[in-house]
């Protein structure tokens, strides 16, 4: 699933160092010419390139070392679905044309399992879900955390045309 999201990280990295690069040139440029006036502005624009470009080094770094947690461990199941909505950013159609949405609560559930195992099973979730938008014009994905009877969870809802007829009489058929 991480090589889904390669070029889309690949482009998210690029754009933050470009958010660096250009302002580091403009600086240097004026202050090469002794003007060192309005320096305050360029000097904002490189530190939100470098909060991007942390936040993105992060992000992987944090899915890198997520994807090796295989023990049973206890999740909270807000904090996993959005870790891995933020890691959707990464596939270009859904940063561009998918709207995630988090019905999340603050703390929300928990349950015993390992990370690699949970974060699997949403993901599969989640890309049928904004592969249910290919296609057409983009929609959305919402990400639910509920508790009841007992139970905790999350839920996955697009807002795709769904399966046909045809095919939905057919989904719990073996092959």
């Amino acid at each position: 699933l991480s090589a889904r999201f390669l070029s889309g990280e690949v482009h998210n990295l690029s754009s933050a160092i470009q958010m660096i690069s250009l302002p580091l040139d403009l600086a240097q440029l004026a202050m090469e010419q002794g003007n060192c006036q309005g320096m305050g502005p360029r000097l904002d624009s490189l530190r939100q390139g470098l909060d991007r470009l942390k936040m993105e080094v992060g992000l992987l770094a944090k899915r890198g070392l997520a994807d090796q947690r295989g023990e049973a461990e206890s999740l909270c199941l807000a904090q996993l679905a959005g870790e891995q909505l933020d890691f959707w950013r990464g596939d270009l159609f859904c940063k561009h044309e998918v709207e995630l949405k988090r019905e999340l609560s603050q703390g929300g559930g928990y349950v015993k399992v390992p990370y690699v195992d949970a974060a699997l099973a949403l993901n599969s979730l989640l890309a049928n879900a904004v592969d249910a938008l290919r296609g057409g014009r983009g929609g959305w994905v919402a990400v639910r955390d509920f508790e009841g009877d007992g139970r905790r969870g999350l839920e996955v809802s697009d807002s795709g045309t769904g399966p046909s007829p045809e095919m939905a009489a057919g989904l719990f058929e073996p092959f």
